[in-house]
């Protein structure tokens, strides 16, 4: 199911190259978004036949969007690489595949919150968020994988 299971440390010791990350995937979606819309706008002046409207800058609005919508997937990619999961862009939500007393859960970040302090089970996503209690409950070390016999 996970490739990789975090300790709280091992979590918290990723948080400042994966906020660096997100704040940055943040500020392209912000610019693409952006340019989406002037986008749109020079397209709908193109359909109405506007002449004051030059058709490259059409090709460029698209071109501006399609390179940043590359730059936020490399980012969003580069967190994967961690062995993070970005849940939910609008938010700036980060999980960490985890266990805690025998339980995957994830520890769940928020862009801009200070540490981890929340986790949730893989049913209950954001809305089932409960605080951490630092020392307890226990999270363990990644479980063992199976051994396989010939």
């Amino acid at each position: 199911m996970f490739e990789k299971f975090f300790t709280l440390e091992e979590a918290e010791e990723l948080l400042p190259q994966i906020e660096k990350i997100m704040e940055h995937v943040l500020q392209m979606r912000k610019n693409a978004l952006e340019a989406g819309e002037a986008l749109a706008r020079a397209a709908k002046q193109l359909a109405r036949g506007d002449e004051s409207l030059n058709p490259s800058e059409v090709v460029n609005r698209r071109t501006e969007v399609e390179f940043l919508v590359r730059i936020i997937d490399e980012g969003l990619e580069a967190i994967a690489a961690l062995g993070a999961q970005v849940k939910d862009l609008d938010m700036g939500l980060v999980d960490f595949p985890a266990m805690i007393e025998g339980e995957t859960v994830l520890l769940c970040w928020k862009y801009g919150e200070k540490g981890i302090q929340f986790y949730h089970n893989l049913e209950d996503g954001f809305a089932g968020r409960k605080p951490l209690v630092r020392g307890k409950p226990e999270i363990e070390e990644e479980p063992e994988k199976p051994k396989y016999q010939n």
